[in-house]
């Protein structure tokens, strides 16, 4: 049952940046608060006891983005005063909630279910060896040894030219590489929106600039959410690797207490406990999903650099049962243009990167960059006793046959 609160709040079709930077400043606890600022929102706020809450109307339903911006004992008035305004003829969901609201939540009739989990990194401890950073250490040795050099910048006010357009520059190439359309607040890419609250880490191989990281603070939690991470398709391996353990040296060097990646999709930190129909239900959206997003090997590129541990993400919605409506009225309401606008631009994207025989480049869609000079093996015989190769050497221009028994 909903909880009753004498609270009175307000509707407002914008907010100050100000005022917004205020209550993130005081309340921005969860890793997507900074990405409020980015605009496209309306709002509620509530004087007392002071609250915000950013949302975007789609159909019946009032999808609000990540967890309200007031005190944590504050929370259970902030979302019932919200409800109260809505009325009982439109429905309510939060995407990307904290794991501390979900009490809360649960005690006002919200339905909520695990969506993923973020890594998050205890910067004052974290020092993967051994086993547990081999994933990191042969991308990162190489790229050393390429001569990638990692170094810190400051946006100025206003922010410098010619450092703008090479990010541009270098963001362009990038998403003409990716499988995934922006969805504003999930995977929407603005590296210089209010560029000076933010720390830039840049990647540069023989002078020109080949990757950097855009990190925006998690003001509550004196942490980084490491939001854009940028490689040039031109890079040289292992870059992506170099810049995030830099990053994070760095921002630890510099007194943060935190930082993390960002949401892995469906990530099980401990699969054996999670329930079976949420297995189907995972699996069945992964593969839902994989013409968009990528999400296991997202997963697979978060999980190599050994998170100190995860922390779950949730999906709630009023009433409690998360009806098909609902969901399609979330996952319509962050694309431009709305869910057919997602699903007619990824068409667009697949014709557009196909190859002349309509096939696309397999390597293209996952990002990967294979070392310059790497040996590669393609198999060219089905024999099911004998598996034959043919050794493609990039130094020579011949093609030499090797058999394994």
């Amino acid at each position: 049952m909903l909880m009753s609160h004498g609270y009175a709040g307000e509707f407002l079709d914008a907010i100050a940046d100000a005022e917004l930077f205020s209550f993130l400043r005081r309340f921005g606890r969860n890793t997507n608060a900074f990405l409020l600022s980015y605009g496209g929102y309306r709002w509620f706020r509530i004087v007392a006891p002071p609250g915000l809450i950013g949302y975007v109307q789609r159909g019946r339903t009032l999808v609000v983005a990540g967890d309200p911006l007031c005190a944590p004992d504050d929370a259970a008035a902030v979302l019932a005063a919200f409800a109260r305004a809505v009325g009982p003829q439109r429905r309510i969901a939060l995407i990307l909630v904290s794991a501390w609201l979900i009490p809360t939540l649960r005690s006002l009739g919200y339905g909520t279910i695990r969506v993923g989990s973020d890594p998050v990194f205890a910067l004052a401890r974290w020092a993967p060896r051994g086993n547990q950073a081999k994933g990191v250490r042969n991308p990162t040795n190489r790229a050393r040894r390429a001569g990638v050099v990692i170094t810190a910048y400051q946006v100025g006010a206003p922010p410098d030219t010619r450092f703008a357009d090479a990010l541009r520059a270098c963001t362009a190439a990038w998403l003409r590489t990716r499988r995934a359309l922006p969805l504003r607040f999930l995977t929407d890419c603005r590296p210089l929106a209010h560029a000076a609250a933010r720390r830039y880490f840049l990647a540069h191989h023989e002078d020109r600039l080949v990757g950097f990281v855009a990190c925006s603070p998690i003001y509550g939690r004196d942490g980084w959410y490491l939001e854009d991470v940028i490689r040039h398709p031109d890079a040289p391996y292992g870059v992506a690797e170099l810049l995030i353990t830099g990053a994070l040296a760095a921002l630890r060097a510099e007194g943060a207490t935190m930082a993390t990646l960002g949401i892995a999709p469906l990530v099980e930190p401990d699969p054996t406990r999670c329930p079976p129909t949420r297995r189907l239900a995972s699996q069945l959206f992964r593969l839902a999903a994989a013409p968009f997003y990528n999400i296991r090997g997202l997963a697979r590129f978060k999980t190599k650099f050994a998170p100190s541990w995860w922390e779950p993400v949730y999906v709630a919605s009023l009433p409690a049962r998360l009806t098909p409506g609902v969901l399609l009225d979330i996952l319509g309401a962050f694309p431009p243009g709305g869910l057919i606008g997602l699903v007619r631009g990824q068409i667009l994207r697949a014709l557009r990167s196909g190859n002349a025989d309509g096939s696309s480049d397999a390597r293209q869609w996952r990002g990967v960059r294979r070392p310059t000079g790497a040996t590669r093996y393609r198999r060219c015989t089905p024999h099911p006793r004998h598996r034959s190769y043919t050794r493609v050497d990039r130094a020579a221009p011949r093609l030499r046959s090797t058999r394994r028994q």
